[in-house]
């Protein structure tokens, strides 16, 4: 069962290194700059993605016991804290493309 979940743990750090050099080519090539920063932020969160899968595949997260005893992941909660407010950035930004102007042409909208 852990040796099964380790392999697992492997497979979506490489699919995350993928992404992360699909990503970057993004960063390095793109002709706007909007496109830019909305490339850089997706390669941040592959990056995250990429170095927590990869670390908790080489047991370098600790394991915290419940409650009840049972194991949780600590990584977990560091990968969600780390790539939801940019996944949530992303998706404004794109919602706003329209925009010339700015990333995010409505930052009330976005805090609320």
């Amino acid at each position: 069962q852990m040796q099964q979940t380790k392999f697992i743990e492997g497979i979506a750090a490489m699919t995350f290194g993928i992404n992360l050099v699909v990503q970057s080519s993004g960063v390095f090539f793109e002709a706007t700059p909007k496109k830019r920063i909305l490339h850089s932020l997706v390669v941040y969160i592959n990056l995250v993605c990429c170095s927590t899968y990869g670390a908790c595949a080489l047991d370098i997260f600790p394991y915290f016991q419940t409650i009840d005893g049972l194991p949780t992941e600590f990584f977990r909660m560091f990968l969600w804290a780390n790539t939801t407010t940019i996944m949530i950035l992303t998706i404004a930004a794109l919602g706003g493309s329209a925009n010339k102007n700015a990333l995010v042409p409505d930052w009330k909208l976005v805090l609320r």
